[in-house]
Order: structure tokens, then C-alpha cells, then sequence
């Protein structure tokens, strides 16, 4: 494990990416191809890890740098994508209006871009 990174996100923020991860268990379609894409060994540690990743997330508004891409791809595609996500699921699975949701993981994309390490 690497150091824990301060995310930076708000209350709704830190709600909507956890409850995106969270999705892993639930609607979305986890392949093992999906998760080793993604960055996990296969498609039992990827829930696994995404339930703890959003559990971390919710309560502490922090996240090993180590999960800091892996987490945000996972998010992304288990928010959006109708193949491997929620997809058009997404409202009714979650509680998240579409439109909010796009402008929180706006939100977020920033916050983690400016998280990464710059390139030397």
C-alpha cells in the first residue's frame, strides 16, 4: 500500500463515488477481462476492493494512491457504461439524477487530475 491521498471531495461528491463503486456488486456486469483492464486481479477482487474503496471514501475522504486511477476508471465505467455499469440503471440503482451525477463526476475528475503526480 502507498501513502492515503486527501481527496478533497465534498459531502454529495464523496456520496456519488462511493455509491458508483458500490454498483460493482450490484447492476453492473464485472468480467474478469473488465477488472484486469481496470487494474484488479480478476472480477472478485474488484468488487471486494471497490465495496472497501467506498466504504474509505464515505467515511474519510481519503484513498490509497495506489487506488487513485484504478478507482476513478472503475468509477467512471461502472456509472456510465450499459455493458459493464449501471448505465441506464444508473437513477433508479442509485438515487442520483443523471444530470447531477455528469456534474459530479465533472466534479471529481478535476480534483483527481490534480491528484496524480506530475510527470517529470
Amino acid at each position: 500500500m502507498g501513502r492515503l491521498m486527501q481527496l478533497g471531495f465534498s459531502r454529495e461528491e464523496r456520496e456519488f463515488f462511493a455509491r458508483a463503486l458500490e454498483e460493482s456488486s450490484g447492476p453492473a456486469h464485472i468480467s474478469n477481462a473488465l477488472a484486469a483492464f481496470i487494474g484488479f486481479a480478476d472480477a472478485d477482487s474488484m468488487v471486494k476492493r471497490c465495496e472497501e474503496l467506498a466504504n474509505q471514501v464515505r467515511q474519510y475522504d481519503r484513498i490509497d494512491e495506489t487506488d487513485l486511477a484504478r478507482s476513478q476508471l472503475a468509477c467512471e465505467i461502472l456509472f456510465s457504461s450499459d455493458i459493464h455499469g449501471s448505465g441506464l440503471d444508473w437513477e433508479a440503482t442509485s438515487g442520483f439524477d443523471d444530470r447531477d451525477a455528469i456534474q459530479l463526476l465533472r466534479q471529481i475528475q478535476v480534483k483527481m487530475l490534480n491528484l496524480r503526480p506530475k510527470a517529470p
